[in-house]
Parts: C-alpha cells; structure tokens; sequence
C-alpha cells in the first residue's frame, strides 16, 4: 500500500515476489508505505510503514516496467551494443580524436595480439578429491576462471574491432573463437556449480559475440551459440531466485548484474528460449533491488573495499544499460548518489588504507578503479563533480595500463556530452543506510585529513566487522588511526578472530577486549564475533556546520551475545553511545562516550596504528610521518599499554600493526569519557574539558560542546 503523507491512497497492489516497480512516476513530495502477507497458517500480517520523500529532481523519473523494457530490447535489432542513432565509424572517429585515443588504440593492440593467439583449451573437470592438498584444487578453480577471462576479453577485443574498422579478419577470428568457447561444457570445470565467476565470463563472452558477430554468423551458428549462454543462465536464474527469501545474499546479488547484461544481448534470438522471462525477472530484479544492504543515499554496507569490487560490475550493467536501451539508472537515488558515496570514503589519487570491514588493507582501490569503472560510471551519471574524480589522476585520461572496456568508446555514440569537471565543495557526508559519516578537511583534496565515524544497522553480517560505533583517523593523507587486521581469506583464523573483532578497532571493549556480536553468551570472555545483523549499532545524530561535523552512534545493541539455546541475543551493556565532533579545519577531534551495565566492567578504549605508539606528555602520540596526533583522556582514570602481537596470526606476511588500549583504573557500572584527538600535537586552539556524571563540556577555541548519553549540544 503506497499512501501520500496525508494519508490518502497512491496505489495498492499485489505481487508474488517480494518487490515491486511502480508503473508511474511519482509527484514531489513525501510518501508512506506498507505491506501485508499471510503467514504458513494463514494469519495475515500488517507492515509498519515506512516513509520516503522524492525531490524535485527525481519527481519525473520512472523506470520501464518489465514487459514494455523486455519489448524496447527485443524490438532493437542486433547489434544491440550499438547505440540508437549512432555507427561504429562515428565511435571510432570520435575514440582517435579526443580522450580516449589511448583506449581505442590498446583495443586494436589487443585485437592483434587475440587474433595470433591460439584457440583457449577448456579448463578439464577435477574434483576436489581427486587433488592432495586444498590450495591445489583451489589452484586448479583459479586457473579456470583466469582462462575464461582472457577468453572474455580476447573475445570483446576482436568482436569490438571488427566492428568499429570493418576488418573482416578480425570477424573471423572472433568468430573462431566464439564458437570454440561455446563448445566448452556448461557441466564442465567452468560451471555456475563449479566456478560461477568463470561461468559469468563464459556467458558474457559468448553474448557479446553474438550480438556483435550476429551478421557474421549462419541462423545454425546463432542458434549455437545462444543454446550456450542458455544452459548456462539455467543455473545462473536459480540462483538469483534465492534472494527473494534472502535478499542479503552477496553472491547471488551480484549475479543479477551478469544475467542481465547477457540477456540484454541475446532475448529474443533462436535459442534463448526462456529469454523474455528470464530478461523481465532480471531487469525486476535489478531495478528494485540494491545489492548488499544499500539503499536511497547510495552507501554500500560490507566494507568499502568490496562496495569499489561492486562498483566494477554496476558500471558495466549501468554502461551495457544506456548504450542498449537508452535507459538512465543514474537518474535513480541510489546509483546517482553511488559515485558520491566513493568520493567520500575514498580519497583521490592517493594510496591509502580502507576506513572499514574486509580487505580494508587494499590501498590502491583509486588507482585500481577510477580510470575504467568510475570513468564509466561517469560517462554514463554526467555529473560534474563524478567528471572530476576519475579526472584528478592525470594518467587516466589518456590511460595506457590495462584495456578500458569497450563500453567507453560505445557511450560516445550516445546523446549527449560530459559535463566540465568541478570539485566536490561538500566537505562532510553521512550515509544511514550504512551508518556511516566522513568528515574531511577538504574533500578534493589527496591528502585530505578525514575522520570516519561507523554505526551500521547491518551488523558484523557478511562483510561487516564488530565496529559498531569504531573510527578511523587520516592525517594529511596519511593513515593514523586505522581499522587493523587483514583479510587473508574467509572466515581464517586471523580473520575470524582478530579482523572482525571489536578490540581490533578503534572502538570500546571491555574485561580483557571482550567486544560485540559475542558467539556465545556462556563465555565470559572473547569470542568470535557471529555473523549477524543483529547486534548492530545506528545513527541518530548528524549536523554538517559551516566548521564542524557532529554526530552521534548508538550501538547499544551492538553489545550483545547469542544464547545458543533458543537463538536469541542477550545484552551485555545497557548503552553504549558515541558522539564526536570533528573540527575540520582545525583538525582536532572531540569523542563523548557514555557506557553502562548491569556489571561493573573495566573498559577499555582500544587503538590501532601503522606504527608505534609514543607519548608526548600525558598525550598518546599516533604517528605516521609526517603526520600525528595527540590522544588525550579525560574523565576515567586509566593505563596505556601497546603490543604488535596478533591473537591469531595471518596465514601471510604482512606488515606489523601496532594495538594500543587505554583501560580504566577500576571497574565501574557506567562512566562518561571525553576522547580529544589532536593533529600534529597542536596547541593553537586551546582545549578544556570538563566531566560530571553523564555531562561533558568540552571548549575548543572559544567553542562550547556538550554531551549528555544521546543528546549533543553544538554553538549556533
């Protein structure tokens, strides 16, 4: 049911799939909705109702529903790569006269070196058992999906220069080998069951060559190769089905893009028999659902390392998109607002640590992204400050690395040209969805100094950590305070009990470092933290000032563990509340914490560091040169100490980590501390601090902060 917010009726229907694309646009304004289902028993159940708003911008948006999108790509003739209104030769004019020049070149290199490269044998069927040892079977699925890859682009390589030179030897190699690849077995060793990511290449391949291909190949040759991306996406649509019952599942999400780009090019042609269903099932699927627990304001909950993986695929669904059918997902809320989240969390041009969940040691994400996936994303967003990003590595635009993908030079055949680059002038962003806030000295700057505040309702689910209410601190482009711990696999023993682990962040434990999302509320002490949304934490401040950026996580419910018994989570804390603010010219920041339990506990404040610790008076000193800060402690009476030592070492060689805790002098029931971190030790805008019960008054320069449990007060 989807209600104005007067109460008055938009519509109400009923669909047999958990999500639902509105047939209208809707007006400006603010919305209501909810919905109802019967249970197993019989008993009907009624919704709480949600509320949204839609802005003047996107008041005239409306998305194709899936049968009227299934008939604009059937009706399209192949090649459907090719936009509406354009040719390949004013692409490829267009690809020798300006930016990308350098791309269109290296895709003809490529096409050379593909075309004298001899036919990829098929990757042979093993099985687990029949290798010794683990890491060699996983070798083994490695290799398979390497050689499906480089099948995937030598496949693009030659279909797309054909096209775009008229060469005919190049349709012939492509075509070569487009037809070999089909042969491959879809039971064999590169299988959704035995390595879907090999498969995703497999298909992919095989679709873009027959729609680019499709006036080189026989109705025999069509129907070949379409019957192997079929029986291919059998399996591929089984999966995407599972997320209708959970809809957090990551893998699964990510194979809705995949199935819809294959299906985008190869609907409606002999062979695909369940096109037009699996097609319309894809595209419901991928315009109303947002992979990996995200939502309007464009975050991406699991970590950010992974929200960049995501982002290579979306750019290329969004891409194939625009050039296929001329529809615009950027003009959607959350992938406009995609482009912005990765502006925020991740700093231009510059190597540098990761603010929070796995991989958060990948420092290159930038480097790595920027100039083909963002670029993409851009060309297809055209948004200024999007134009910008990509552009603030110089290299990238005439880049010379790695191939771009084809769908670059494609977008130029489109309507349209991209926007003059302008820098973000948005110096703080906060991110709900994800519970996440970035507070920067200057956003467009590479070494920006940034305070990263996490308070996420989506738990140490998945990708997640137990760093409810943690931070991290970076100085002059350099990373202080940082989220510690490596992913060196899934769920090893490093990253089960150390990277996920509340003391391994910067963030409150207590009793010896016993932390959030405990495994088993028998166990007094650490445990692993389970993989669960439920002990989760939540914004509930936020304020961006002309100076400062303030706010405030509650993960109260953070602090909880399961009883195996009945599955049920019991508290730990009564609360557990941080606020802070972040004086961004200054570069100080203020951090209130008010924790309470039933139990006295001795609490811990814990600290993570690319290097060790020192002290510069009272003040624990963070360093990395040439940046540092000054940690300075008020209203608990406490002891530092540090360590390099890991409780489970990870399974590689890694640089050392440095681990410092501040604990308490003596137990207690509830205390109030007042954290004040100071860049480059700096005594330039004095600082007092005052603590009394649950109050704290903090003076910074002449301005007064208070903070008393959830309430924060800042100057006017």
């Amino acid at each position: 049911m989807l209600k104005k917010s007067d109460g008055s009726t938009v519509s109400s229907r009923t669909s047999n799939t958990p999500r639902l694309l509105l047939d209208a646009a809707l007006p400006q304004g603010d919305y209501t909705w909810s919905v109802s289902y019967k249970t197993a028993a019989g008993v009907q159940v009624q919704s709480e109702a949600r509320r949204f708003s839609v802005p003047a911008g996107l008041a005239n948006s409306k998305l194709p529903t899936g049968a009227a999108f299934v008939t604009t790509v059937t009706q399209k003739g192949h090649p459907r790569l090719l936009p509406a209104g354009s040719s390949f030769s004013a692409i490829a004019l267009a690809a020798t006269n300006g930016d990308y020049k350098a791309a269109y070149n290296s895709l003809i290199k490529e096409a050379d070196r593909s075309a004298a490269a001899a036919l990829t044998a098929e990757p042979a069927l093993r099985t687990r058992s029949s290798f010794a040892v683990t890491t060699d079977y996983n070798a083994a699925i490695a290799a398979a999906r390497a050689a499906a890859d480089a099948e995937q682009g030598r496949i693009e390589a030659l279909s797309y220069a054909a096209k775009l030179t008229g060469s005919a030897s190049y349709s012939k190699a492509a075509l070569d080998r487009v037809l070999a690849l089909a042969a491959w077995d879809p039971n064999g060793m590169t299988s959704e069951a035995n390595q879907p990511q090999a498969n995703r290449s497999v298909h992919i391949a095989l679709a873009t060559g027959l729609d680019l291909l499709w006036d080189k190949m026989t109705a025999a040759q069509r129907n070949t190769v379409a019957s192997a991306v079929r029986a291919r996406l059998v399996p591929v649509m089984e999966s995407i089905r599972k997320i209708d019952e959970s809809p957090y599942l990551s893998f699964e999400n990510t194979a809705v893009y995949f199935a819809l780009r294959s299906l985008l090019l190869t609907t409606g042609t002999p062979g695909m028999t369940d096109g037009n269903a699996w097609l319309q099932e894809a595209w419901d699927a991928y315009s109303t659902i947002l992979h990996d627990k995200a939502n309007q304001d464009g975050s991406a909950g699991g970590s950010t390392a992974y929200a960049w993986f995501d982002f290579y695929d979306h750019a290329r669904t969004l891409a194939m998109l625009k050039v296929t059918t001329g529809v615009d997902m950027t003009q959607r809320a959350f992938y406009k607002n995609f482009g912005n989240y990765l502006i925020a969390m991740t700093a231009p041009n510059v190597d540098q640590l990761n603010a929070f969940g796995d991989s958060v040691e990948t420092q290159t994400l930038f480097k790595n992204y920027a100039f083909d996936s963002y670029r993409l994303y851009a060309a297809v967003s055209r948004r200024p400050e999007h134009e910008w990003y990509w552009r603030a590595r110089p290299e990238n635009i005439q880049y010379v690395g790695v191939n771009l993908s084809p769908l670059h030079l494609m977008l130029l055949g489109t309507a349209g040209s991209n926007p003059s680059p302008v820098a973000p002038s948005q110096q703080a962003w906060a991110f709900p969805d994800a519970g996440i806030i970035a507070s920067h000295s200057k956003t467009a700057d590479s070494a920006r100094s940034s305070f990263f505040f996490k308070s996420s309702p989506h738990g140490s689910y998945n990708h997640e950590h137990a760093d409810q209410n943690s931070f991290t601190l970076v100085s002059k482009g350099r990373n202080l305070l940082i989220s510690s711990g490596f992913y060196d696999y899934y769920n090893s023993p490093h990253h089960a009990s150390v990277t996920r682990s509340t003391r391994y962040k910067n963030a409150v434990s207590y009793d010896g470092g016993v932390g959030q999302a405990g495994a088993d509320v028998k166990i007094a002490g650490v445990t692993k933290p389970v993989q669960s949304m439920e002990p989760n934490g939540r914004l509930i401040n936020y304020l961006n000032a002309a100076n400062f950026t303030a706010g405030t996580g509650d993960a109260s419910l953070a602090y909880r563990s399961l009883d195996l018994s009945n599955y049920t989570y019991v508290p730990q804390l009564n609360e557990a509340l941080r606020s802070f603010v972040h004086l961004r010219s200054q570069g100080i920041v203020v951090i209130y914490d008010w924790l309470s339990s039933e139990a006295a506990r001795k609490w811990e404040w814990n600290y993570h560091a690319l290097t060790p610790f020192t002290t510069k008076g009272s003040s624990i000193v963070a360093n990395n040169s040439p940046a540092s800060a000054c940690i300075d402690h008020y209203g608990v009476p406490g002891t530092f100490s540090q360590t390099s030592l890991w409780d489970a070492a990870p399974t590689t060689t890694v640089p050392a980590q440095h681990h410092g805790r501040y604990t308490a002098s003596v137990p207690s029931k509830q205390v109030a501390m007042v954290t004040v971190i100071r860049e480059d030790c700096q005594t330039t805008s004095p600082v007092s601090v005052a603590v009394q019960g649950s109050l704290a008054k903090v003076t910074v320069a002449g301005q007064v902060f208070e903070f008393d449990r959830k309430a924060v007060t800042t100057p006017k």
